[in-house]
């Protein structure tokens, strides 16, 4: 099953302010089918019981939320408004970042949600941030990504109690690039950490430049094999990955502003950001990220409550990663990049022909037509005549017959695996 969760804004907040309210879940067995799944508040505001003394109340706003499996139960790690109290002293009154986990196999029963308390600070005295951390394991070690000052930190954390860090907290990035920087907010923004493990490398994609149209999807990475930890370990992709001019048609030429009408007119969507990963039913990574539509009007969401964190206007949206053949994700691919027009109706004619050839001596490599003999070794076939004995067909070897190539896998089972066509530019799938 696919899960989606996020936050939603009270009554009074579509019309333009106030706070997020509810966190909330949907099902589906398809990507595309949570679009027009139910939708289920499964935590409101609640005061726990923390313990004798401690009593902590949970309010909104809710911010984030993230779905994670962990330690075998699964858990949500989402922003929340926390006035924690402890025999009449305050612990903490602000925004804090909660574990809250599922006992039990039903994600959807709001009563199987359970509040475990919030991230504490890290082994140096740090604060984790407020927002968006997220939750990765490799190596048989738990580790924190979050964003703290608009800078992206990490730290350990153990499985088994996850409000504690166990490590110091580590920069790994801060804004220096001119596209992390918001010029009309006169922000650096570093925010909305995910992380992708793929090829020896771990991936933590970021957001910049703050949620209007200057967001976008960034990157910093490390060698699986380093010292996550070391901040030495962390490089910065030269350039973002995903951002408005990906997704926008200019309809008017302007300049991105809060006022389009007047100064450009612009068709899709816009300001992608804080993305998060998953894989699709046939077992490929795609990115779901948020992004606004340029067609988008809300009540109240004007001057500069548009396209800020209190416009309702941010929607989801999936797209395929694919894989450079340096081995960086790519994000930004249109469909007609990863599926041709000409490629997307093709035909296939199979020709079957039953021919055997085997030695006629015993090793000096000449050949002579025979009739079938049981073995069990027999000799491999290719597809078509291709000019060849069969004792010259080696295992691992690719061989071309007509307009297409073979790689033989088994010449004992007669198996060939198709390996492309002979002519480059006729077009792959």
């Amino acid at each position: 099953m696919y899960y989606l969760t996020g936050s939603n804004l009270n009554e009074k907040s579509a019309a333009g302010g106030g706070a997020y309210n509810t966190i909330v879940l949907r099902k589906s067995d398809t990507i595309n089918g949570l679009t027009d799944a139910e939708e289920v508040d499964i935590w409101k505001n609640k005061t726990i019981q923390v313990s004798d003394s401690r009593k902590d109340a949970i309010t909104g706003w809710y911010w984030a939320p993230e779905l994670h499996r962990i330690a075998g139960k699964w858990r949500l790690i989402a922003m929340a408004t926390v006035k924690s109290t402890e025999d009449g002293k305050v612990l903490n009154d602000g925004w804090a970042q909660c574990i809250f986990t599922c006992e039990g196999d039903d994600l959807m029963d709001p009563d199987s949600w359970k509040y475990e308390g919030y991230i504490g600070q890290t082994t140096d005295g740090q604060k984790v941030g407020a927002f968006d951390t997220t939750f990765f394991e490799y190596g048989g070690q738990c580790y924190y990504v979050t964003p703290r000052d608009t800078k992206i930190f990490i730290t350990t954390v153990d499985p088994e109690d996850l409000t504690t860090p166990t490590g110091p907290r580590i920069q790994i990035s801060g804004p220096d690039r001119a596209f992390e920087r918001n010029l009309g907010s006169k922000q650096d923004i570093e925010e909305g950490p995910a992380v992708l493990l793929h090829g020896g490398k771990v991936f933590v994609t970021y957001s910049c430049a703050t949620v209007d149209m200057h967001y976008g999807v960034c990157l910093v990475y490390a060698d699986l094999n380093d010292d996550l930890m070391d901040p030495d370990s962390w490089h910065k992709y030269q350039a973002p990955l995903l951002t408005t001019a990906d997704l926008t048609e200019t309809v008017k030429e302007g300049t991105f502003t809060k006022d389009t009408t007047e100064n450009g007119q612009y068709k899709g969507i816009f300001g992608p950001g804080h993305n998060n990963f998953t894989i699709d039913e046939n077992g490929n990574t795609v990115i779901v990220y948020h992004a606004r539509d340029w067609d988008d009007s809300y009540p109240g969401a004007t001057g500069d409550d548009k396209y800020g964190l209190t416009d309702p206007g941010r929607h989801a949206y999936v797209n395929s990663v694919h894989f450079g053949a340096d081995g960086f994700p790519i994000f930004n691919m249109t469909p007609e990049q990863i599926l041709s027009e000409e490629c997307r109706q093709i035909t296939l004619t199979i020709h079957v022909k039953s021919e055997t050839q085997t030695p006629s001596d015993g090793g000096t490599g000449s050949t002579a037509p025979s009739s079938p003999q049981p073995s069990d070794n027999p000799p491999a076939s290719v597809p078509t005549s291709a000019g060849r004995t069969a004792a010259s067909v080696q295992n691992g070897k690719t061989y071309t017959v007509g307009k297409n190539k073979y790689k033989v896998l088994s010449t004992a089972k007669k198996q060939v695996a198709f390996a492309g066509l002979k002519n480059k530019k006729a077009g792959r799938l």
